[in-house]
């Protein structure tokens, strides 16, 4: 039994530090902006492929998956980011007293919340799929509104992680491989599914 006990916890703290691993390097290749995407999805492609290897394996699967999925991921990484600017524009002016905002500082957050969560969906699709920006946006949203119990469950999983790194900033370094380790855990058997189906 003590065995047992033993292997459990070796797995399960080869696992959490296989995460932080493909975390910084996630926060490593997000340094310039506009790679943001394709780490995300070389993040997702680690996860869910289930490397548990050795870290010089992971690394090398993260900057593969980083290298191939570059293009495809570009699009959508465009689009967010011009959300984020424009979002960051329009709340500047709300702190500093100008009038004229385009919409509440609440609403942006909200918008903000779901567009990360699509922007979770994107990513694993992008992971496991070739396929042009529309047809990964139509299934992104398709999985999202199809299991709606799981979008809300990473819906407050983000909202919870965004509260914590906002009062502990330091744990920042430790969210991205978690994170997604979770999300990776609520998207891939409905992906599984559609990508059986489609």
């Amino acid at each position: 039994m003590k065995s047992l006990l033993e292997n459990k916890l070796y797995d399960w703290l080869t696992t959490a530090c296989q995460l932080i691993v493909l975390g910084f390097l996630f926060l490593f290749t997000s340094i310039p902006l506009i790679t943001s995407g394709a780490s995300l999805t070389a993040l997702y492609h680690c996860i869910s492929r289930g490397h548990t290897q050795t870290s010089a394996h992971i690394c090398r699967e993260y900057f593969s998956a980083f290298k191939s999925n570059f293009l495809q991921s570009l699009a959508p990484t465009i689009l967010f980011l011009c959300y984020g600017a424009t979002m960051a524009v329009d709340l500047s002016q709300v702190f500093t007293g100008k009038n004229g905002n385009l919409l509440p500082p609440f609403l942006w957050m909200v918008i903000c919340l779901v567009l990360w969560v699509l922007a979770n969906y994107i990513f694993a699709v992008i992971s496991h799929l070739r396929a042009s920006f529309p047809a990964v946006l139509l299934l992104s949203v398709r999985l999202m509104a199809g299991h709606i119990k799981e979008t809300f469950i990473l819906l407050f999983t983000m909202a919870g992680a965004s509260l914590i790194v906002f009062l502990v900033p330091g744990l920042f370094v430790l969210f991205p491989g978690i994170l997604c380790g979770i999300a990776s855990h609520l998207i891939e058997p409905g992906l599984k599914k559609a990508l059986a189906i489609d």
